[in-house]
């Protein structure tokens, strides 16, 4: 893997994101080393590829790992995509498959790492990882810059994908495809604010809060998992409180980071 990395460290409120949680990456192949400096194995791989597409990876998972497959399209057509702007194919699955996206995030590992991919780590990838994130309470500027950061290992990208024939001919390492533009990810950050935020929209499309934030009210649907009304005992703590919380302890998930404070503070 060329495009992995941990997404701890990011500024969050008074916080900032805790190491060894949530991870992105490309797609794994076949003898892949493991990568350095992350967690590994992780307990869960959310996995965004079509079904088609992860099923000629042949990357061998640890029986321990959950794989889970929770595609964004269906049969999508690479050859097709490329001719279309980035910034259109993010309108359309924020249009279409914003019920996708919060399946693939409340399918993270409460107990352990959590890596989610796609082909390239960028596309699909960036759009769930900046819905995550602004769960998590962190600033919008700073999920633009760590999508941007893939143009650092796009070339490697283009050669492991041009090697396994994931490409149409015609695709260079230029092509727009694999460019990360700003108004691509803004337009998914301005979505979640058009929506009243990270959090209406994350449950508007069936996200449940309680399953994420420990003191959450119950959920009103007796089907869904519950979370305690206090925070528990030893909670694992994604952000790390500072003298600025002034004395008000976060409790949070140990999914990516979520914290629940006065009034909803911090959770965009």
């Amino acid at each position: 893997m060329v495009n992995a990395r941990d997404l701890g460290g990011l500024p969050a409120g008074a916080g900032r994101t805790r190491p060894g949680v949530l991870l992105r990456s490309d797609a794994p192949y076949l003898g892949d080393a493991h990568p350095e400096g992350l967690v590994w194995p992780p307990a869960t791989v959310v996995d965004l590829r079509d079904p088609a597409e992860s099923a000629r990876s042949g990357y061998p998972w640890p029986g321990e790992v959950e794989v889970v497959s929770n595609p964004l399209f269906s049969g999508a057509r690479l050859d097709r995509a490329v001719e279309k702007p980035l910034i259109d194919i993010y309108r359309t699955v924020m249009d279409t498959a914003a019920p996708r996206v919060v399946a693939a995030i409340d399918r993270y590992s409460e107990s352990g790492a959590t890596v989610v991919h796609c082909a390239a780590g960028k596309d699909r990838t960036g759009i769930v990882v900046a819905v995550s994130l602004r769960l998590a309470g962190v600033a919008p500027e700073a999920i633009v810059e760590d999508y941007q950061r893939t143009e650092d290992a796009i070339e490697q990208v283009y050669h492991r994908m041009r090697e396994r024939r994931r490409l149409p001919a015609a695709v260079e390492p230029d092509h727009q495809i694999f460019r990360t533009p700003r108004p691509a990810i803004e337009l998914v950050l301005d979505r979640l604010e058009s929506a009243g935020g990270a959090w209406e929209g994350f449950e508007a499309h069936g996200g449940d809060r309680t399953v994420w934030t420990a003191g959450a009210p119950a959920s009103s649907n007796p089907d869904r998992r519950r979370r305690p009304t206090r925070p528990p005992r030893n909670p694992p703590l994604l952000m790390k409180p500072t003298a600025s919380d002034g004395g008000q302890r976060r409790w949070v998930s140990r999914k990516v980071g979520v914290c629940e404070g006065r009034a909803g503070a911090g959770l965009g």
